[in-house]
């Protein structure tokens, strides 16, 4: 009796396991508050793009709510000196006013500030900040790039954030920066979010990268095969390349022979877009840079 009531007792340990394992568990998607992505009079999405001659340009655009009307940076070389600040130049930012109340997804107005840093060292390690000239960001760190076209240099490769993008895609950059927190560049391509308009996704797109947008890692959009690039009321300002044209595009080869040196930032129109593949990204391992 005791051991037919031992199997019986075991069989319903079994099945009620059986049946846990055939649950299926639904993904519960986070839910942000409606000002969760709103701009305020203190910097955010701080993002840093490479200027025409890398060695000695770099560019920094941020947002801020539309009441600041000045904003500024400051740049100095980067020392162990904790007043290292005391050598610091202050540029007057340009400020773009986005006006997206009525665009539907996005529903937002904020300044957009960008500033173009140059005379640059090559090889020089930069310190700044952005802000209105009482609220400032933290000090970021920059290095520009080497004057020397033999020298040997690598950079982050991530395809499409767009769907999870603070949830998940965030484990992915974070991740490869600490794989290679001293590459010289990030190329972004494909879809960075879902929706153009959507000024959740943005946020959570800059909240996902952080400070990686911000100091070490010069932000590049690339264009591959039939992907192109749409440049909306949202993101344009947030991207501050030097654009030749309504529409234009970057291929993987522009964006190496600009780290190798050449004079200028070659933006190519899609008719001249070099197309490439696997294999040439291979390749390129042996011409001094490494893919990440």
């Amino acid at each position: 009796m005791h051991i037919r009531v031992l199997f019986l007792f075991l069989g319903i340990l079994i099945f009620e396991s059986s049946c846990k394992a055939q649950e299926i568990r639904v993904y519960k998607e986070p839910i942000f508050a409606n000002d969760w992505s709103k701009p305020s009079i203190h910097p955010d999405r701080i993002i840093l793009n490479p200027g025409q001659n890398p060695s000695s340009e770099m560019n920094v655009t941020w947002r801020t709510s539309s009441e600041v009307k000045v904003a500024y940076a400051e740049i100095a070389p980067a020392t162990a000196a904790p007043k290292f600040w005391r050598n610091a130049q202050t540029y007057t930012a340009k400020t773009e006013y986005l006006n997206a109340k009525e665009v539907p997804m996005a529903e937002v107005e904020a300044n957009y500030h960008s500033v173009e840093f140059k005379n640059l060292q090559p090889g020089q390690l930069y310190g700044y900040r952005v802000g209105d000239g009482e609220h400032w960001s933290e000090w970021f760190q920059f290095k520009t790039a080497s004057a020397d076209p033999k020298e040997r240099f690598s950079f982050l490769y991530v395809g499409d954030a767009q769907n999870y993008i603070l949830e998940l895609w965030a484990r992915l950059i974070r991740e490869g920066y600490r794989k290679a927190p001293d590459a010289d560049f990030i190329i972004h391509a494909g879809d960075l979010i879902n929706y153009a308009h959507r000024e959740q996704e943005w946020h959570e797109w800059f909240t996902a990268g952080g400070f990686i947008h911000s100091c070490s890692l010069p932000f590049l959009f690339l264009v591959i095969m039939n992907t192109i690039i749409s440049i909306t009321p949202i993101e344009r300002p947030e991207e501050h390349f030097p654009f030749n044209g309504s529409l234009s595009l970057l291929s993987l080869k522009t964006v190496l022979k600009v780290w190798k040196k050449q004079p200028t930032l070659s933006i190519i129109r899609m008719s001249n877009l070099f197309s490439w593949t696997l294999t040439e990204i291979m390749k390129s391992r042996q011409h001094g840079f490494e893919i990440y």
